[in-house]
């Protein structure tokens, strides 16, 4: 009709009145044609009547309101609204009349946002995500550590077995380490491992060993809204961590170790720097090679990643940390030492000295020991040597347990067992392979004490001395040199000429 219209007017010259009284059209209804050729399309004027859902409309709005401020994964289903309506409220209408209806209005509730762009070197987010992998053989749930660089989208991950405070800054310096400089300014959520306390707006009251961690890199901290909405303002790193997820770690990656894994998670981050930047569509490794021009340059020493802890040896010569102890030499039982915490490894140290360093072990109500440590009173009581639960773990090499057969068979009482012992101390000075060694020498020599072996690892380990002869070309007149027999009497000259 519109296209009959536009016809009889614009090319058949008709009047309005004329096409009116033809085509029985209204007035109103032939200029609108006339202004705009697009099909009509139906406005509703008015919301239609709702007898049945009506009174519970405003019920239905309160409930998804409150949703917002609920964990994601329990909020309310439109089926589990329309249930609670009718046992609660006593809503007769069907199921698909409140799933129609917040379809209707679930757009409005949601939140509209501005798109960001960031100038190079000045923006990073940080977060967290747990992740599984296969670790040596078992399936173990990790803590992956995530950063985003906004401005060239590059991305750097890794794993700890915790989010402690030693493994936060681990992963800020591994990951500044990997971007090649410090951005000027890190976004994040309100981690207990840095904020002590919320403030109004958005003032945190951090604790010391965050702000002396930001010190000594120099950058600024920014932290999130709390609630579910302040995740978005690092929409970038949330992203990341549903996608190194996806891409990571499926399917469970296996790995021997930690170590393992993260190099894995290292050279994945490399990859990705062959992909385009949503933003801009460069690709992310140039803009990485520029970013790193105008970010702030790494500290000179690296700074340790660790946690600091006063601790006291007990009579059995351990320390406790986090419900596992530690060894230390019998020296320093009953002492107050130092313990530093790292991701990876226990430093023990008294005053300005380190005095034991152990694996970090992550279980629980687990003992470490280093048999080392407990030598020195085995030598005074060597008795205890077969039930020592510090060796018993000792995985020294097969052929110093025939040696020590051995000894015992040559050196009488418990006299060989304490030469064993003072054996197993070389392992202070000398490898574990360097011992070995000597061992299978000593046993072919058929010599049984601790000082031949130790004998035997000096001759092993002492570096030959070489020389160079004389080179005597050009050097003619030296070559006539005769140089005779030395007579050990002429001495006795130079003694009688002094006497006189």
């Amino acid at each position: 009709m519109k296209e009959h219209i536009r016809r009889d007017h614009f090319i058949l010259r008709k009047s309005i009145r004329q096409i009116a009284k033809e085509r029985h059209v209204a007035r109103k209804t032939i200029r609108a044609a006339l202004r705009d050729a697009s099909p009509t399309v139906y406005k509703r004027k008015s919301e239609p009547p709702s007898p049945v859902l009506g009174p519970f409309q405003g019920i239905i709005r309160q409930i998804l309101k409150d949703d917002e401020t609920q964990p994601r994964k329990q909020r309310h289903t439109c089926r589990r609204v329309w249930e609670r309506l009718r046992d609660e409220h006593g809503f007769t209408g069907a199921e698909s009349t409140v799933r129609g209806f917040i379809g209707r209005i679930r757009p409005s509730l949601q939140d509209t946002y501005i798109p960001l762009e960031f100038d190079l070197g000045t923006d990073v987010q940080c977060d967290w995500g747990d992740v599984y992998v296969n670790l040596q053989g078992q399936e173990t749930k990790l803590q992956m550590f995530c950063m985003k660089l906004r401005a060239s989208g590059a991305i750097f991950v890794c794993c700890f077995h915790n989010q402690k405070q030693e493994a936060l800054f681990e992963g800020h310096v591994r990951a500044f380490e990997f971007f090649g400089g410090v951005p000027r300014r890190v976004t994040y959520d309100n981690p207990k491992t840095i904020v002590t306390k919320v403030l109004r707006g958005r003032n945190r009251l951090e604790n010391e060993a965050f702000i002396a961690f930001r010190s000594a890199h120099l950058y600024d901290s920014v932290f999130c809204k709390p609630g579910k909405k302040g995740a978005h303002e690092k929409g970038g790193v949330e992203s990341l961590v549903g996608y190194a997820r996806r891409n990571f770690f499926v399917p469970l990656p296996e790995a021997d170790s930690l170590e393992e894994l993260n190099d894995y998670l290292v050279a994945s981050c490399t990859n990705y720097q062959t992909r385009r930047n949503d933003a801009n569509g460069e690709i992310i490794g140039h803009l990485l090679n520029q970013e790193r021009e105008v970010l702030l340059p790494l500290p000179v020493k690296r700074y340790a990643c660790c946690c600091r802890h006063e601790v006291k040896a007990n009579s059995l010569s351990l320390v406790s940390f986090e419900t596992n102890r530690y060894s230390v030499p019998v020296a320093y039982a009953h002492k107050r030492l130092v313990l530093k915490a790292y991701v990876d490894q226990v430093v023990i140290s008294h005053l300005d000295k380190v005095i034991a360093r152990h694996p970090r072990c992550n279980e629980r109500h687990e003992d470490i020991f280093n048999g080392l440590h407990y030598l020195p009173l085995l030598e005074k009581r060597p008795g205890a040597f077969h039930h020592a639960r510090p060796l018993r773990d000792w995985k020294w090499a097969p052929v110093l347990d025939r040696y020590h057969s051995k000894l015992r068979a040559h050196v009488p009482d418990n006299r060989g067992t304490l030469e064993f012992i003072r054996i197993l101390g070389l392992h202070q000075s000398f490898s574990a392979e360097a011992i070995e060694v000597a061992v299978e020498l000593a046993l072919e020599y058929r010599v049984f004490s601790y000082d031949a072996l130790k004998n035997l690892l000096l001759q092993l380990n002492t570096p030959t001395e070489t020389f160079t002869p004389l080179d005597l070309s050009g050097r003619d007149h030296l070559s006539q040199a005769l140089v005779g027999d030395f007579n050990p009497n002429q001495y006795a000259a130079l003694i009688e000429g002094d006497a006189a």
